[in-house]
């Protein structure tokens, strides 16, 4: 599979844009499962640049839970509150279901770790 999506990657890259973020999220959202986080943030990244470029948001709100858990991986919790809050608002554009679980999953991972930081910085004081 990931031979594929580079593949069609590549054969799309340069030439159409518009169906490189869809391309991009899909390949972010792969190698996200399959626990390769630092190349699916580089991938994602790109994915919402597209999203810029293009003033589309396809899949946004997967890429930007997935983008929000990626950040809690190294314990960037305003980065993931940021992705998190961008998931919510394009959620209400897209209505997918899948997208909605990805969401509720890191919006209860960023709570967790927020509670676990309050609670550090509570015994610290």
């Amino acid at each position: 599979a990931d031979e594929a999506f580079v593949t069609s990657i590549e054969l799309v890259r340069g030439k159409v844009h518009k169906c490189l973020d869809i391309l991009y999220a899909d390949y972010g959202k792969f190698l996200w499962q399959n626990g390769r986080s630092r190349e699916a943030n580089a991938i994602l990244t790109m994915t919402l640049e597209e999203y810029h470029l293009l003033g589309t948001h396809w899949k946004r709100p997967a890429v930007e839970a997935i983008c929000g858990l990626i950040a809690l991986e190294s314990d960037q919790c305003k980065q993931a509150r940021i992705h998190l809050v961008n998931a919510q608002i394009y959620i209400k554009a897209d209505q997918r279901s899948k997208e909605e679980a990805l969401i509720q999953q890191l919006a209860t991972e960023l709570s967790v770790r927020e509670q676990k930081s309050g609670r550090k910085a509570k015994a610290l004081a």
